[in-house]
């Protein structure tokens, strides 16, 4: 099978074609491994700001210069404006100063 095509649902991005290389690249990741981990999330469902959020802690959790940020903190989006407690991304945002901050968000399922 070269390709996947969703016609009937009009949308392009779930056009999806064979790449000869993955099935060795999957074979390559060890079982208990993070990336492993990722993929069997990824695979199971929709990359929700949760998985997202546990996925990028778990990738970067243990550098010190990044900091993952809590995505439900964020609220959610309304007619194009951000729900957010302004108070409550300050009070999560306190005491940083040159870390890299990672925020995980998913609109409309663009990640």
């Amino acid at each position: 099978m070269k390709q996947l095509e969703f016609a009937p649902v009009d949308n392009r991005s779930f056009l999806v074609e064979e790449n000869p290389e993955l099935p060795i690249v999957l074979k390559n990741i060890p079982l208990l491994s993070n990336k492993a981990q990722v993929l069997d999330l990824t695979a199971k469902e929709c990359l929700t700001d949760e998985i997202m959020h546990l996925s990028l802690t778990k990738k970067f959790g243990t550098d010190p210069n990044i900091v993952v940020f809590a995505a439900s903190t964020l609220g959610v989006v309304l007619d194009g404006h951000i729900t957010a407690n302004q108070s409550d991304i300050q009070l999560s945002m306190s005491g940083l100063s040159k870390e890299i901050v990672l925020f995980p968000v998913n609109c409309n399922g663009n990640h």
